[in-house]
């Protein structure tokens, strides 16, 4: 399958116009998630003393007990149950990427590095956070980048939504059970370089899909026109700001509520593989910016190549 991140048409340069290296060729070589309804780690997990005088620097030391007793899942613990379910063949991988909005518990492991360890070929790790749902958009960017520099010939990004009270307590948001996704990206060979790494089923990423706007509805409208032919996936945020006559004509599914940043990506990983194209978009209130990609069969993009 191909994945294509629509850029708008003031962001796209040829390649080399610049002194930019052209775009690397890389693909979604599998999906997949995990939902943990239950919590069963202390979510100060460290140095109580240390963590009494932090709340004490914030004005909320009476808070100190009240926070011993709440409970999470750490990105760890996610990341292995990700990886118990959808691991790969022990190939090097050359970086991970973690993208979040709701932060890890108070423990001293710090999840990128542990991945660091426990995935083979060291691969070096770096988060992307407070971008809300653009965040695993802009970890595909930063995968292709990585690739056009000749550093990346696979990767894994970790999406997490951790909804245990880490700071403010809001009992809608603590309801929601614990998610992630694992995304799984291979470069592409040149034609002629051998064989692609990873299955045969993949996904081609192109330039990213990013643009601000504050009319996402008419936006992703244009978007639709341009891909008639795909199923849409679409995450919460955007799913809020489409009206209903869209929804039906394009047979959009609402996205589950109980999914924050991972709703969209869980919704792909539930029908991976497709048997036809899938544009999966979503849209960040707060910043105003609209995502979008296309998954594209290979055989329809003509096997394999951009």
């Amino acid at each position: 399958m191909t994945l294509t991140l629509d850029t708008p048409a003031s962001a796209s340069r040829a390649p080399g116009t610049d002194g930019a290296p052209p775009a690397a060729a890389l693909r979604l070589s599998g999906v997949g998630h995990v939902v943990l309804r239950e919590r069963t780690e202390a979510l100060i997990g460290g140095d109580r003393r240390l963590a009494h005088e932090i709340l004490g620097a914030y004005g909320r030391a009476d808070e100190f007990e009240d926070f011993l007793g709440r409970t999470g899942n750490s990105f760890i613990t996610l990341s292995e149950r990700l990886l118990e379910a959808h691991g790969r063949e022990p190939a090097p991988v050359d970086a991970v990427l973690l993208a979040y909005q709701t932060p890890d518990l108070y423990h001293s492991d710090v999840a990128g590095c542990y991945l660091a360890e426990r995935l083979p070929g060291a691969p070096v790790p770096f988060s992307l956070a407070e971008q809300g749902p653009g965040a695993v958009f802009t970890a595909l960017r930063a995968a292709q980048g990585m690739g056009a520099l000749g550093e990346l010939t696979r990767a894994a990004v970790f999406a997490y939504d951790q909804n245990a009270a880490v700071w403010e307590a809001d009992d809608a948001v603590q309801a929601l059970p614990d998610s992630a996704v694992l995304l799984w990206i291979d470069a592409v060979p040149a034609a002629g370089d051998g064989p692609r790494s990873g299955p045969d089923q993949g996904a081609l990423v192109h330039a990213p899909a990013e643009q601000r706007t504050d009319e996402p509805a008419v936006e992703f409208g244009r978007l639709l026109e341009r891909h008639p032919e795909a199923e849409v996936v679409v995450g919460r945020s955007l799913w809020a700001e489409l009206d209903p006559a869209t929804r039906e004509r394009y047979g959009i599914e609402q996205p589950s509520s109980e999914h924050l940043l991972t709703a969209a990506w869980i919704t792909l990983a539930r029908r991976w593989p497709t048997p036809g194209p899938v544009l999966v978009a979503e849209y960040h209130a707060y910043d105003r910016r609209l995502y979008s990609c296309l998954f594209e069969p290979d055989d329809a993009a003509g096997g394999g190549q951009a």
